[in-house]
Formats: C-alpha cells, sequence, structure tokens
C-alpha cells in the first residue's frame, strides 16, 4: 500500500510555506526604513559646496542635495574620509535622511578610482640607436 503523502512533498510544502511567510513581511520593513527617514541614491557627485558642506549627486531619481555633518561617514574602499575629500566628478552612494525642508548625509560610500589598463598607458617611442661602426684604419 503507498503512502498518501509522499516525504518528500511535505519537506517541499513545508519550506515552500515558510519561505512565503518570511516574503511577506519584506515589504513591512521597506515601509519601516522609510518610515524612519532613510533614503538612498547612487550616481555621479556633481557639485561639493565646501563652505556650507553641501553635496549634490545627480542619480537615475534626480538631483540630490545633502548636508554634511560630523556625523556623516564618508568612505572609499576601506579608507575612511571626509566631506572635504570629495571631488565633482566621483561615483558615490549616499544614504541621508529627508526632514524639515533638509537631507542630511548619514554615510557616503564613494567609488575607487579607476586604474587604467596597461593597454591604455600611453606607450614611450622606442629609442633606436645607429650601428655603431669601428673606425677603419
Amino acid at each position: 500500500m503507498k503512502a498518501l503523502f509522499n516525504p518528500r512533498r511535505r519537506q517541499f510544502l513545508q519550506y515552500s510555506g515558510v519561505g512565503l511567510l518570511a516574503m511577506s513581511g519584506f515589504p513591512g520593513w521597506l515601509r519601516a526604513m522609510e518610515g524612519m527617514g532613510g533614503k538612498e541614491i547612487a550616481g555621479e557627485v556633481t557639485a561639493v559646496d565646501t563652505k556650507e558642506k553641501k553635496i549634490t549627486v545627480k542619480g537615475m531619481r534626480g538631483l540630490v542635495t545633502a548636508t554634511c555633518d560630523e556625523k556623516t561617514m564618508v568612505k572609499m574602499g576601506t579608507e575612511m574620509k571626509t566631506c572635504a575629500d570629495i571631488k565633482v566628478g566621483n561615483n558615490a552612494n549616499m544614504l541621508f535622511e529627508a526632514g524639515e525642508g533638509k537631507n542630511v548625509a548619514k554615510s557616503i560610500l564613494l567609488s575607487l578610482p579607476a586604474v587604467p589598463s596597461p593597454a591604455e598607458k600611453k606607450a614611450e617611442p622606442l629609442k633606436v640607436e645607429p650601428p655603431k661602426t669601428e673606425p677603419k684604419q
């Protein structure tokens, strides 16, 4: 007599149910993050105002200008940087908090500058020396 329930089928249904239950809570996590005011933009730094400590990043969602404060973490690779080290043209991923008509940058991750490949490096011209001839006697 065959069993009504295959053990593998039961295991599949258990794991599927647990996975669906976990994924159903995911949109709630996103809403919770947005409720805290945390937003993110990735793109190119288009303006840096060192006097007012403001940085503008142009991403797919448009332009976002945020203020750097003493709590802003700036990182390039594994190196910690400051807001003064950010230059126009850098690629950045900025996490900021929007509130009261003003965006405050919480963390800025800068992309490492591109290293030119050996083929792109400028080749030095070859120095060709004329053959040495011995004087005839």
